[in-house]
């Protein structure tokens, strides 16, 4: 705050009357900017007071979601890992699955093979044994021909046929 300035007297002295009054009018100022620094204070401690709870609170808060977030963290990992045994265990299963359908199939094919071996060779007897039967027709032989004995007849050239095992 400006003061007026303090006057000197004809000697070259301050008056006591004016210093007093300097003083009172300084002190007045100084009582009045540390009370209300004062009530500044006690408003500023009020507000930290304040800011202090919502800041515990902020931090207890943050203490919670942090174990949550561990918490689903370690359960995403254990459900991770049992996905990825159970997948494993059913991965396993499935290639044996695979490896025991492969093993018929193959066996399966062995059979057909030897089935088809089976068809072409009777296949085969049967067209000789037609063939037999057609030369003794046409030629009405029944005695001995290059694919038949002497003596043989029609129902004599089909027996093999019928006596044949075929697998």
């Amino acid at each position: 705050m400006k003061r007026p300035p303090i006057k000197k007297t004809r000697t070259g002295k301050y008056a006591a009357r004016d210093v007093d009054s300097y003083i009172a009018a300084f002190r007045a100022d100084y009582e009045r900017i540390l009370k209300e620094q004062k009530e500044r204070i006690i408003t500023l401690r009020e507000q930290n007071k304040q800011l202090k709870k919502r800041v515990d609170a902020y931090t207890e808060n943050e203490k919670q979601i942090c174990s949550v977030l561990i918490q689903a963290e370690i359960t995403a990992r254990k459900i991770i890992a049992e996905a990825e045994y159970t997948a494993a265990d059913r991965r396993t299963k499935l290639i044996g699955e695979i490896n025991a359908y492969q093993a018929a199939i193959r066996k399966y094919q062995e059979k057909i093979m030897r089935l088809e071996h089976i068809a072409v060779t009777m296949l085969k007897d049967i067209t000789d044994g037609a063939d037999r039967v057609k030369y003794m027709r046409k030629t009405g032989e029944t005695r001995k021909t290059p694919a038949m004995p002497a003596g043989e007849s029609i129902a004599a050239a089909l027996q093999p046929l019928k006596r044949k095992q075929y697998g």
